[in-house]
């Protein structure tokens, strides 16, 4: 599984928490035999709204997560 974590204006402190995070999902959710070609972009930012974040499928194993660093 490949990772990237995207964070600006962020407590880059909470990376691995962000990590532990979205490998802890990935095994209860995720059979380990498609987790290998699994790739994630979690990017943390601000939102002028009240949403808490969006999941996007960008291919078939390619996914960007979004959520409000509030």
């Amino acid at each position: 599984m490949q990772i990237k974590i995207h964070q600006r204006k962020s407590d880059k402190n909470n990376t691995e928490i962000y990590k532990n995070a979205i490998e802890f999902f990935a095994n209860e959710l995720i059979p380990k035999s498609k987790q290998e070609k699994l790739k994630i972009s979690l990017i943390i930012k601000n939102y002028k709204n009240d949403d808490y974040g969006e999941v996007s499928q960008i291919s078939r194993n390619n996914y960007k997560i979004r959520i409000n660093k509030n």
